[in-house]
C-alpha cells in the first residue's frame, strides 16, 4: 500500500472508531483527503474536523484513545484549547480543530 492508500485507510479508520465510540457525530476530512483529492501525494498529511455531542468536546481533546487505539501517537500538542496537532507513529501528521455548534 502506498501512501495516499495509507492516509485514505487511516482516515477511514478514525472515521470507525469515532463511529464505534458513539458520542462522536462527523468527521469532515479537509484538503487533499477531503474534496481535493487530485492534490493527494505522498507529502500529504490529514486535516479533518471532528463533530461530537454536546458535552464530549474535552472529553476526545483530553482522551486520544480514539486515536492511538488505530496507531501509536509519536507526539502531541496543544496549540488552543481547540487545536491539537499530532504525530502518529507511521509518520503521518494530523490536525484536529475542535468547535462547538450552536443552533
Amino acid at each position: 500500500m502506498n501512501k495516499t492508500e495509507l492516509l485514505l485507510q487511516r482516515l477511514d479508520d478514525i472515521g470507525q472508531s469515532l463511529k464505534d465510540s458513539r458520542q462522536a457525530l462527523a468527521l469532515l476530512a479537509l484538503g487533499s483527503c477531503g474534496s481535493e483529492r487530485e492534490r493527494l501525494d505522498q507529502y500529504s498529511d490529514l486535516d479533518f474536523f471532528v463533530i461530537v455531542k454536546d458535552g464530549y468536546k474535552q472529553a476526545y481533546i483530553q482522551d486520544l484513545t480514539w486515536l492511538s487505539n488505530l496507531e501509536p501517537i509519536a507526539f502531541h500538542y496543544q496549540i488552543q484549547w481547540t487545536d491539537i496537532k499530532f504525530y502518529l507513529k507511521m509518520m503521518f501528521f494530523v490536525n484536529l480543530l475542535s468547535l462547538k455548534l450552536t443552533n
